[in-house]
């Protein structure tokens, strides 16, 4: 099962600042459309209480089609 692995940064309003391929799934269509998604599904939701956003400001996700 193919696993693409992106870095996402939050902003405080929940936009997504920046998104980073870390870990390719071997399509390139794949990984793009994954990019694509996680931008165009901003703003995400992000708790109001500042210490529980620092934990989530920087995300590691992860994709497997097959799952």
């Amino acid at each position: 099962n193919p696993q693409a692995e992106f870095e996402v940064k939050l902003l405080k309003n929940g936009t997504v600042a920046t998104v980073r391929l870390v870990r390719a799934s071997g399509s390139n269509a794949y990984d793009r459309e994954v990019e694509r998604a996680i931008e165009l599904a901003q703003p995400l939701p992000v708790p109001d209480d500042p210490e529980l956003f620092a934990q989530m400001r920087d995300l590691r996700l992860l994709f497997r089609p097959r799952d």
